[in-house]
């Protein structure tokens, strides 16, 4: 277990590990997977700025979206409310 001075911080992709996050008795490694799991669970927002289109295809429609807290960016089917991966999207889109 790392433990850490109270105004110690970790860099870590893009933000900071706090001492709080290491002090709770999680190792390093834990500490990471834990705010991995943090950020993949963050909210998604349309795309370019809000400004993304919808685009129908078929019978469906999607909005391309993005995810600030892990940069991932992927389509939401509107009716289904299911993000495509991918693959799915190159098969759907016909890329």
């Amino acid at each position: 277990m790392i433990l850490l001075g109270d105004s110690d911080v970790w860099p870590y992709n893009g933000s900071m590990l706090s001492t709080q996050d290491i002090n709770t008795g999680l190792s390093l490694h834990e500490a990471i997977e834990r705010e991995q799991a943090r950020r993949e669970r963050g909210a998604w927002f349309p795309a370019c700025g809000g400004s993304e289109v919808p685009c129908k295809v078929g019978h469906y429609t999607y909005l391309y979206m993005f995810q600030p807290s892990t940069r991932k960016h992927a389509y939401l089917c509107i009716e289904t409310d299911l993000f495509l991966d991918a693959d799915e999207a190159d098969r759907i889109f016909g890329y």
